[in-house]
């Protein structure tokens, strides 16, 4: 692949907008699961989480020796693989292969996208959208465009930013269609992401130090937005791509905050601010967001912002597994942590390249180089 490809996380359904009570988030919880013993296991995910069991595995079959697999994301019911051949693999999450695509000519620019019937990737600024059940190569938008960040994909129309003028584009994904365009009052800067709920898209797009403005997102072929629908200024505009936990809006901004917005109406939810730089995206999972803050992951209350916990030594969350969540801790270990109260249960040694995020819960997908794909589950019985 071309470019470094990083993974950004849409997040369906994970807490509801109904925390709409405004708050400021403190920071004066306790550091957790310090100075108390926690055990070390190592070994298959299966046998080392606790109350796991192997789900399915998979192998990617590759057609060129030396073939590896580079990337590997989450989309709703399905997982694309990209291996270094520059072809594209998807596998449901129940382990079923779905279907191949091999046809981008010069690999991927950035993480491929995905709305309820297509997948969008884009190569060498030309999008390409397939059939999300079949695979099927739908059609090829020779944009004519230099993109500054993947697409937002929804309403049958790819929202393109462009750094060769400023614009957000829309192109209908069933002709290939270049329609509608918007100018901001900046560059977009980061990847946009699309919402809805039935007929309704909203397009969010991050806007250099405006912050964050959104737009209707009107199918490409009509007469496109006039003005934006909401916009929310932050210090210093975003820091990192935004993620959406069901109606709710997570932006991690350059003023060492993370702001949670209503989808809808851009109402300011709370705000949680953390002393300290952030940089990485702030993720819902469960009844908790989550953030890196320097060397440290701190979880936030979903419903008003307040600090509940925070764990030394952890990155970035994987997935809620029953009580408890799966955090990880560098390349090759996962904390397991008591989701209500942050106290470390025991730390698990693999050897997995690959362990992806997965907000939805009690699901942890894992991948290696070689094209071994599994998904390991927790046990409810």
């Amino acid at each position: 692949m071309r470019k470094a490809l990083l993974v950004l996380c849409v997040v369906p359904g994970l807490f509801a907008a109904g925390c709409a009570s405004k708050g400021a988030g403190s920071d004066d919880a306790g550091s957790s699961g310090s100075g108390r013993m926690t055990r070390t296991e190592s070994g298959t995910l299966e046998t080392a989480l606790p109350r796991a069991e192997k789900a399915w595995a998979h192998k990617i079959v590759v057609q060129k020796p030396g073939v590896r697999l580079e990337w590997v994301g989450l989309h709703g019911d399905l997982l694309l693989a990209v291996t270094s051949d520059d072809v594209v693999h998807a596998i449901g999450t129940d382990g079923t292969p779905r279907w191949v695509f091999t046809r981008l000519p010069g690999g991927l620019d950035f993480p491929p996208s995905a709305s309820r019937e297509h997948v969008v990737f884009v190569s060498r600024g030309d999008l390409y959208a397939v059939d999300r059940a079949t695979g099927a190569l739908r059609n090829i938008a020779r944009t004519g465009l230099s993109p500054s960040a993947a697409p937002a994909v929804g309403n049958g129309t790819a929202y393109l930013p462009a750094m060769s003028d400023g614009r957000i584009h829309a192109i209908d994904l069933l002709t290939g269609q270049k329609g509608w365009h918007f100018r901001f009052g900046g560059l977009v800067d980061g990847p946009p992401l699309a919402s809805g709920e039935g007929t309704r898209t909203l397009v969010h797009c991050p806007v250099g130090a405006r912050g964050l403005e959104t737009l209707e997102g009107i199918p490409a072929l009509t007469a496109g937005p006039k003005e934006t629908t909401w916009r929310a200024t932050m210090g210093g505009g975003l820091a990192a791509p935004m993620t959406i936990s069901g109606n709710v809006i997570l932006a991690t901004a350059r003023d060492w905050a993370v702001y949670a917005f209503s989808r809808g109406s851009g109402e300011l939810l709370w705000a949680y601010h953390a002393g300290v730089p952030l940089r990485a995206s702030a993720v819902g999972a469960g009844d908790l967001v989550y953030v890196r803050a320097n060397h440290e992951l701190r979880a936030v209350r979903g419903d008003n912002g307040d600090l509940a916990w925070k764990i030394e030594g952890a990155t970035s969350v994987l997935t809620p597994w029953g009580g408890q969540v799966l955090l990880r801790a560098g390349p090759r270990e996962i904390i397991v942590v008591d989701a209500k109260t942050g106290t470390v249960d025991m730390r698990v040694t693999h050897g997995e390249d690959h362990v992806l995020m997965n907000p939805d819960g009690d699901r942890l997908y894992t991948a290696r180089k070689d094209g071994s794909i599994s998904c390991t589950m927790f046990k409810k019985w």
